[in-house]
């Protein structure tokens, strides 16, 4: 009874159908089993923000956009962050009439958001790798991953995108002699918009798309192109980039025209890189009283500046000349930090192997991740697609390790740096299934 109508479905069609319900069953499991958690101690609700959830209501209920009750910028009374994040949440409550926001509002979004992105990436390797297997393990593994866990935060996300910019990218590595600009405009809005909820969430994709740009002309050996639509294209890429930032910063200058007499806050209004790889000068004992302890800053600071306040401005300059002060007066300094870091970066990837298989020899779980890229190299020769890919992994890793060699190789910092690590899994795996898939064919031929 059902062979017949399955006969009328396409086979490439019937792929999709499976893909998708497969999607869909696997996105209602996870969220049924999710809950929504509302009580929090003080120390998590200084590190979810919570103080966004004032921000939104307060737009809400008064019209006053990225401010806090004490009718105060959101900068002036926040702890140095992006604020894309406030800003989509009070766009999205605005839109759907709502008058109040909680915690739960913001969990759902982020979910929402969670979820997408990794539906989305599964669907970008299937279109990349034509078969229904990596997808799926992608999906499941990526739901099974926990990276995601309830909260207001936004930490996780540098996990999610840099999945989704990696898998966007070796499709377009396949359409490599056919891509839509279309499709390099969507890339870089995403990207744009990521970068103002979490800076350096946006400027990863830049890092694997210049990354991907450079592989596909050293492949084709820098075959002349018409040079002129490139630029032009480029240029446009890079205004799409800026432009969620541009809406932001247009946001906050009509702000203070309307509530500050047009002052603008001494305040930093994004996360900023100098506090965190200043602190991380310090993951090692030094006799320079640097710590990776928010505290331990302000004094070192007030040192060239007695009259310099937290987090302003100001304050992120005089770490930048202290950070590189250090970096060159003190090199040996600077590259013991980095070399501490590598090695406790190297112990966590090896921490990272599934425990299912912890039968598996310790020193093979120590170096998987070594042996799999090895293992994708050899597989991936010989294949100009399979070494695109195992190019820009390369690349996915390295730029998931900067935040934890800047900062610290730990909690927040390592995220990105662990869905890395079991994406080479599922794309060594497409590498092997591509190989096979391909030798079926020259035998058939």
């Amino acid at each position: 009874m059902i062979y017949f109508p399955v006969q009328l479905v396409k086979r490439k069609n019937l792929t999709w159908i499976v893909l998708c319900l497969f999607l869909l069953l696997s996105t209602y499991q996870f969220l049924q089993s999710r809950s929504v958690r509302l009580q929090w101690t003080k120390q998590e609700v200084y590190l979810m923000r919570f103080q966004w959830l004032d921000s939104v209501n307060l737009y809400l209920q008064t019209g006053k956009l990225l401010m806090l009750p004490e009718n105060i910028r959101l900068e002036d009374g926040s702890i140095g962050e992006d604020q894309g994040y406030p800003l989509i949440l009070s766009t999205i409550g605005k839109s759907t009439g709502q008058k109040e926001m909680n915690f739960g509002h913001f969990t759902h979004f982020n979910y929402a958001l969670y979820v997408v992105l990794g539906a989305t990436t599964a669907v970008l390797l299937f279109l990349s790798f034509g078969n229904l297997i990596v997808p799926v393990a992608f999906y499941y593994f990526y739901l099974k991953s926990n990276m995601y866990n309830g909260g207001v935060d936004h930490h996780w996300m540098m996990a999610a995108f840099l999945l989704f910019y990696l898998a966007f990218l070796i499709f377009l590595v396949r359409r490599r002699h056919n891509i839509h600009p279309l499709l390099l405009f969507i890339y870089f809005l995403i990207a744009g918009v990521a970068n103002i909820i979490r800076e350096g969430d946006g400027v990863v994709a830049l890092l694997l798309f210049a990354a991907f740009i450079a592989i596909i002309l050293i492949q084709d050996s820098f075959k002349k192109t018409r040079l002129r639509k490139k630029f032009i294209i480029a240029a446009l890429l890079i205004f799409t980039y800026v432009m969620p930032w541009l809406v932001l910063s247009s946001i906050r200058t009509y702000r203070n025209h309307v509530y500050f007499n047009g002052q603008k806050s001494v305040m930093i209004t994004h996360h900023g890189l100098w506090h965190n790889a200043f602190m991380g000068l310090g993951y090692l004992p030094n006799p320079y009283g640097i710590r990776w302890d928010d505290s331990s800053v302000l004094p070192l600071v007030k040192t060239v500046n007695p009259n310099a306040n937290y987090l302003t401005n100001e304050y992120f300059g005089i770490l930048r000349q202290l950070y590189f002060k250090h970096v060159f007066e003190h090199p040996q300094f600077f590259l013991e930090n980095l070399l501490a870091k590598i090695k406790a970066t190297h112990l966590y990837l090896a921490s990272l192997f599934p425990q299912t298989l912890s039968t598996v020899p310790a020193v093979v779980q120590e170096y998987a991740l070594y042996l799999i890229l090895l293992g994708m190299y050899l597989v991936s020769r010989g294949s100009k697609q399979l070494m695109a890919n195992f190019s820009l992994v390369i690349v996915a890793l390295v730029a998931a390790m900067l935040p934890g060699l800047i900062a610290v190789p730990t909690g927040f910092y390592s995220r990105g740096l662990e869905s890395a690590y079991y994406m080479t899994w599922i794309l060594f795996l497409a590498a092997i299934i591509f190989r096979f898939k391909d030798k079926l064919k020259k035998i058939h031929v």
